[in-house]
């Protein structure tokens, strides 16, 4: 995570984001390079907010596509997110 300042902005942290969804339909951001303690990644979602996921859990779930509220509430709260549509398993290992 990096952070950015736009010109007249308060900074903003910059995060590569892949929203998934569950089997249950909830829609969870992953944080891609955010790896506190790989296999886990940081992760948010409306209920429980920041937390970690694993990449087993990933795995399980679907690309999502109607997460723009998740994408609202992620830039309300000082997130510059780029979406990435397709997550590369083998980039996620820390090399």
């Amino acid at each position: 995570m990096k952070l950015k300042k736009h010109k007249n902005e308060e900074p903003r942290i910059f995060v590569r984001v892949a929203f998934r969804e569950d089997r249950d339909g909830d829609i969870t951001a992953v944080f891609i390079d955010d790896k506190p303690c790989f296999p886990y990644l940081g992760c948010y979602a409306h209920i429980g907010q920041h937390n970690v996921c694993s990449v087993e859990w990933i795995r399980k779930t679907k690309p999502a596509k109607n997460y723009n509220n998740l994408l609202n509430e992620l830039d309300g709260i000082g997130y510059d997110v780029e979406v990435i549509k397709r997550i590369n398993y083998n980039n996620l290992i820390d090399k």
